[in-house]
């Protein structure tokens, strides 16, 4: 940073009706990471209908940060921009190793952990959301949960199709499968 000035940084954060209920576990990540760098932020209480208001990120979803002219999306890449940029700052992986071990805890609470919880949370986010949101957050999630439970089906049914499969060869059985309920 020139000078020690701390530039303004903006960060568009998920919110509910009560503008001080943040509920966005990306959100907070981006959070995290500014408070571990020691960067004061101007956090903007922002909505799922708001899209226009963060249009020049050219995304749709929160967390966004602005640092002067530029406009920073998703909490992964604001972690990596804001270690570049504020290198003078604690270092918020601690080198490669710990970025690594970053991204896997990342990754891994993205696939596992918040979608085993997603159905018990659902409803009270639901029931916090600003009247505007609910419609948008009820159709999205419910298109979501649905697209998610047919990949697992999927992939149950191709798991047990290729495991009788299997022993239908070792043991040298006749079959024919009939998919047409599939």
């Amino acid at each position: 940073m020139d000078g020690g000035v701390t530039a303004q940084l903006k960060l568009f954060d998920l919110a509910g009706a009560d503008a001080d209920r943040r509920f966005s576990p990306y959100c907070w990540r981006a959070r995290m990471a500014l408070a571990h760098k020691r960067l004061e932020v101007e956090t903007i209480p922002w909505r799922f209908t708001e899209k226009d208001v963060i249009a020049p990120s050219k995304q749709i979803r929160v967390p966004v940060l602005v640092d002067g002219n530029e406009w920073i999306a998703d909490s992964w890449t604001i972690a990596e921009y804001l270690e570049t940029k504020y290198a003078d700052r604690p270092s918020i992986f601690g080198g490669g190793v710990g970025m690594a071990l970053s991204r896997f805890y990342a990754n891994w609470t993205n696939h596992a952990l918040q979608f085993g919880m997603v159905r018990f949370i659902l409803l009270d986010i639901f029931n916090h959301l600003h009247p505007k949101d609910q419609a948008y957050f009820r159709q999205t999630r419910e298109k979501q949960l649905q697209e998610q439970a047919v990949r697992m089906r999927n992939g149950i049914v191709d798991e047990i199709t290729k495991l009788v499969l299997d022993k239908v060869k070792t043991e040298n059985y006749d079959l024919v499968m009939d998919r047409s309920g599939l």
